[in-house]
């Protein structure tokens, strides 16, 4: 139907986003062992906080394992911004170049009056401006999507009634989306 789009269309996009299909999962790989890592260090936290009497392990050894977490969540880190600056540029790279090639061979009777430079600089101005955001909202939207799915798989494991109130929020943000959609094609109608 007119304004649906497909979860696989959806996903296909996101992965052209990052340059591949590989890519994109070697991105959600990382991202999940940025998680684990935060979690990882969380969880020695809670240890140190249940053993103050310092049976299972000495306050040292808590401060060197949570000092490894964290130090193992900001080099994740670091590879993932690296990862993520490196592959979007490459997939800009690639669209800007199959966009320009692809108005640049085309044959449209307006294309023939009008210079190429002319061309090529509106080009440049208009796809610069949104070069500017693609990196940090691709990278924001990516990282937040798994996070989100990340978190709550950890959540529901420790507490599985929290998977009804995921249930009911997702029914609650499905409800909202769609009547939102309904009300965008009214007002395109009209």
């Amino acid at each position: 139907s007119e304004g649906v789009v497909s979860f696989t269309f959806f996903v296909n996009h996101l992965a052209k986003g990052l340059g591949s299909w590989p890519q994109l999962m070697l991105y959600f790989c990382i991202v999940l062992l940025e998680a684990a890592a935060i979690e990882a260090a969380v969880y020695v936290l809670v240890l140190w906080a249940d053993d103050p009497n310092q049976e299972d392990f000495s306050n040292a050894e808590y401060a060197g394992l949570y000092g490894a977490g964290v130090a193992a969540e900001f080099l994740i880190a670091q590879v993932k911004y690296i990862a993520m600056a490196f592959w979007c540029q490459w997939a800009w790279d690639k669209l800007q170049s199959d966009l320009l090639g692809s108005v640049l061979g085309s044959s449209l009777m307006w294309l023939q009056g009008v210079p190429t430079g002319k061309i090529i600089h509106l080009f440049a101005g208009s796809l610069n401006q949104i070069q500017e955001r693609v990196c940090t909202c691709s990278e924001l939207f990516v990282l937040q999507f798994c996070f989100v799915f990340i978190i709550s798989g950890i959540v529901t494991s420790g507490f599985p009634p929290f998977a009804g109130f995921l249930l009911v929020l997702a029914g609650v943000g499905y409800r909202l989306l769609s009547r939102q959609d309904s009300t965008t094609h009214r007002t395109d109608e009209s």
